[in-house]
């Protein structure tokens, strides 16, 4: 989903294209040394070797970070966020590596030529700020981690952390700089640093931010509905005997009545039905096994839903109930 998300607005938009095909040179670089041990192994040694230029101080930490990135090279495709993470790690190994094949492999100079330039790092040290708030919003997402309770806060938070990238952005390109600058710990690319290259990367990272956001809002036009929907949480569903159970979901059944529901279904009825699925579902929670027992994959919520869409008699007893349990299983 974090993947869906960073692309989805690229791939609309000329001025952002570069995105896409920053994705497809992290991927290539992937296969680079995918299918070749010979590559794989060359990579290993000059990790090893640039090793031994830190000071002694850092090896401990340089060294753990060393492993992943061979783990990151010799696994499956990556994750998009850790790709980018692994790339801006291991950028001067990366260049290196392709330095020595450039020769004997057109890849290798291809994959030097359109890395090593200010543009291309850059990108990566964008990607890098607006994956992180984007990852956070995907978990939420993710089956086995939904839950409409959450996810207003959710896009709420990421909306939020985007700005915040956006207000950094002097900040982040001036990182940039100093990394890449001959003392910086990118000094070996020797990368020149022009201000049009900089005018161009600051241009990136409002419009691309300009663009997530856009695409996010659309995405989830309403919130309030969406955490309405929190009424087919089981985990949150009071026992009979509490106080709250008789007035329990109610703004959020009222929500649904007022926000969309007037145009699909009888909101009285509705009302009605609720009232009446409140016992049903305490009931169903006991049967539910991960309202004890956390599985993998699942939670209560996708489990009720699951249930309630696939069992006929429901649909007879809460046909209006059902119509927004559809559409909440479809989220």
């Amino acid at each position: 989903v974090c993947h869906r998300l960073a692309l989805a607005c690229a791939d609309a938009s000329k001025e952002l294209s570069y995105i896409k095909k920053v994705e497809g040179l992290l991927l290539q670089v992937w296969k680079f040394y995918e299918y070749s041990p010979k590559k794989t192994a060359t990579f290993a040694i000059v990790q090893g070797q640039l090793l031994n230029l830190l000071p002694k101080e850092q090896l401990s930490e340089a060294k753990k970070h060393m492993k992943k990135a061979k783990k990151a090279v010799a696994s499956c495709w990556l994750s998009f966020d850790v790709s980018v993470g692994a790339m801006i790690q291991e950028f001067i190994a990366h260049l290196q590596t392709f330095e020595f094949f450039k020769e004997e492999d057109a890849t290798a100079c291809g994959l030097l030529t359109q890395t090593r330039c200010h543009k291309f790092i850059g990108a990566t040290y964008i990607l890098k700020e607006v994956l992180a708030p984007l990852a956070v919003l995907s978990k939420t997402l993710q089956q086995g981690e939904l839950s409409f309770a959450d996810l207003p806060p959710a896009v709420s938070y990421c909306l939020a952390k985007l700005d915040d990238v956006l207000k950094r952005k002097d900040v982040i390109l001036a990182t940039l700089s100093d990394d890449l600058a001959e003392n910086g710990k990118f000094g070996l690319a020797g990368i020149q640093i022009t201000e049009a290259s900089t005018t161009v990367l600051g241009g990136l990272l409002t419009t691309y931010v300009a663009k997530l956001r856009e695409n996010i809002s659309a995405r989830f036009p309403s919130l309030p509905l969406v955490q309405a929907f929190s009424i087919f949480d089981l985990q949150r569903l009071p026992a009979k005997e509490a106080t709250d159970f008789k007035t329990w979901g109610e703004p959020c059944s009222h929500t649904c009545r007022s926000l969309w529901c007037h145009r699909y279904v009888d909101v009285e009825a509705l009302k009605s039905e609720w009232e009446h699925f409140k016992f049903v579902a305490q009931d169903l929670k006991t049967e539910c096994p991960m309202t004890t027992t956390p599985q993998p994959g699942n939670t209560p919520t996708e489990w009720l839903l699951t249930n309630l869409c696939g069992i006929s008699s429901f649909r007879a007893m809460f046909p209006n109930l059902m119509k927004l349990a559809t559409v909440a299983e479809t989220l």
